[in-house]
């Protein structure tokens, strides 16, 4: 995973902005498709850790058409690491070391804080990790956000 500023650019040498579908199947094989409705679907590669939402703009299906694009990628798999170094099963303090701005909201840490006068919810945060019993259990990436 590689970040700037809270910003995801890629993960695992797949760039996000490009066709969500095609260029992630090139690089980690054929996902699990669950087209949960025109507007949203789930891809999943099980065998390394990564579930990625796909949203639609209206034009085609949400998993393959032209409108696809990137939503959210929650990263469970061990081979995922941010660009300062945070994966799953660190510890909390790891994640307060390697990110000494980040807040706590609930079980979910942003790594990147916004401003809580804007009234962002954690899934808006671009950057997350969401912790249970004091280790990080999953790492989370949001698109669209600047």
């Amino acid at each position: 995973m590689v970040a700037g500023s809270g910003h995801v650019v890629s993960l695992g040498g797949w760039r996000i902005q490009a066709r969500p579908v095609a260029a992630a199947v090139a690089l980690f094989g054929t996902p699990r498709l669950e087209e949960r409705d025109s507007f949203d679907c789930l891809a999943r590669w099980n065998s390394i850790g990564l579930v990625v939402e796909l949203i639609n703009d209206g034009t085609g299906g949400a998993c393959r058409g032209p409108g696809a694009h990137f939503g959210r990628a929650i990263l469970t798999g061990s081979r995922w690491r941010t660009d300062r170094g945070l994966a799953v099963g660190n510890s909390v303090s790891r994640v307060q070391s390697l990110y000494p701005g980040a807040t706590l909201h609930g079980t979910v840490w942003w790594l990147f804080p916004r401003d809580a006068a804007l009234g962002i919810s954690y899934s808006d945060a671009p950057l997350f990790a969401r912790t249970a019993a004091g280790r990080v259990t999953a790492l989370g990436v949001e698109a669209g956000h600047d």
